[in-house]
């Protein structure tokens, strides 16, 4: 047992097959009193699991098996072991340097943005505690490493938090926290870290990468220190992040003038972009200039006629009252469901129209006819009808993260409402007509 908290437990085990040292890494999602996982719980668990295998990254260690504990349902990972000390160890003596600390965020963040490619989903993906990232040294070693975070992926979406994590573990890197900064210390460290403070939602992988490789750019004049310096020992020397080949230029070019020029205004128009919450203001377009093309948005409505709509308000009124006198039960069995063959032919001519249009953002707007799992619990739908035909569209939810509101018996509420859902176009396996819903948020409900 190499550590144990509240969180789970983590062994240094020996593979058999291969006779190498792995670690196995058993998880609490409830907690340590809790249970394991079932049910479409542990469906999502195993589906971003075998997404997740295939991964490579130098900054990763790999996934190499894991599933549930059949006895109690806890989850388990088993990854590749790497050599060397924690970051926490490290810590204790002294703080990495503002240019490893650069580096270490920045493969946080790339790491992140191939687990995001994977899951669907934007997210700080790593494990970003000290004691949870590894420096392995020497010829052989990998630099920095990261845990991938599955208790973030089996959680929900909004205690991920956005990118706060990364700004925790850069301050506490440079030993910064409690302390008070400013935006040129840490070589601009200190602005991006404020800014990513302000807004830690708004941001995307990309964009804080971005703007994490020009934050220093901002710290044009000299380095402050937060707190008082003591002058302490030198700082860990980390990999560099890799750099753009170079052009050679003569001695008195003014072209490293420009660029930096450019950089700073760029970096700084971004930092400001997002400190008035990503508002900006348009240009009109020059008088010869030629207008632009609009691509017209694809926006549908499977609403039944007026006539239906009003037979169907009076059946809620009465699934309503059978709430009330007899519970959420005898309401189930007669929520109203509109599958008329008015609503049938709106399906079929929308899939139809859709095919022409397969990786776009579509918006639909239909009552909801039943929710249900594929054969292989891989997939959620949400219908609008009961229609087979591959052109009749559908809803579709990938059960890769853990999203308990897009659970079955969560959706199977949605019957007979009204909803909104904008999401992608795409192809089933049998190269049916979907829409791909990935959150919750991407639904909305139109009548109470």
């Amino acid at each position: 047992m190499l550590s144990q908290d509240a969180h789970g437990v983590v062994f240094l085990a020996l593979d058999r097959e291969s006779g190498s040292e792995v670690v196995l890494r058993r998880f609490f999602p409830f907690g340590p009193g809790g249970g394991g996982l079932e049910g479409e719980e542990r469906t999502a668990y195993m589906v971003a699991l075998e997404r997740l295998k295939g991964l490579v990254h130098p900054a990763l260690r790999n996934i190499l098996d894991g599933g549930c504990d059949p006895v109690d349902g806890m989850p388990y990972l088993v990854t590749e072991w790497i050599e060397g000390p924690r970051l926490s160890q490290h810590l204790k003596s002294q703080p990495l340097s503002p240019a490893s600390v650069r580096v270490l965020l920045d493969q946080a963040l790339e790491a992140s943005q191939i687990m995001a490619a994977a899951l669907g989903e934007e997210a700080v993906w790593v494990e970003t505690a000290p004691e949870a990232v590894v420096l392995s040294e020497g010829e052989e070693g990998r630099g920095i490493t990261f845990w991938i975070s599955p208790l973030r992926w089996l959680g929900d979406a909004g205690a991920r938090q956005g990118l706060l994590p990364l700004v925790e573990l850069g301050e506490a890197a440079l030993h910064w926290q409690g302390r008070v900064f400013g935006e040129q210390s840490g070589e601009g460290l200190g602005a991006w870290f404020k800014t990513i403070k302000a807004a830690p939602d708004r941001w995307t992988l990309e964009e804080a990468r971005a703007t994490l490789h020009a934050a220093q750019a901002l710290a044009s004049g000299p380095p402050s220190t937060p707190g008082r310096s003591n002058g302490g020992p030198p700082t860990l020397v980390m990999p560099r992040a890799p750099q753009k080949h170079k052009v050679a230029q003569p001695a008195a070019s003014r072209l490293p003038w420009i660029l930096c020029g450019i950089l700073m205004l760029a970096t700084t128009g971004l930092l400001a972009w997002k400190k008035l919450g990503g508002k900006a203001s348009t240009t009109a377009p020059a008088p010869n200039a030629a207008p632009a093309s609009v691509e017209e948005p694809l926006v549908f409505s499977l609403l039944p006629s007026p006539t239906e709509s009003k037979a169907s308000a009076a059946q809620k009124a009465s699934a309503r009252a059978a709430e009330l006198a007899n519970g959420a039960k005898a309401a189930a069995a007669n929520l109203p469901v509109i599958d008329s063959a008015e609503v049938h032919a709106k399906l079929i001519d929308c899939g139809k129209q859709l095919r022409d249009h397969i990786g776009k953002e579509a918006t639909i707007t239909g009552v909801v006819y039943d929710a249900r799992v594929s054969e292989d619990n891989r997939f959620r739908y949400i219908d609008f009808g009961s229609s087979k035909d591959l052109d009749a569209v559908t809803l579709r939810h990938e059960a890769v993260t853990g999203y308990k509101e897009m659970y079955v018996d969560q959706l199977h509420q949605l019957q007979g409402r009204q909803i909104t859902v904008k999401g992608r176009v795409a192809l089933d396996k049998d190269r049916r007509i979907v829409i791909e819903v990935a959150k919750r948020e991407q639904i909305t409900v139109l009548d109470p």
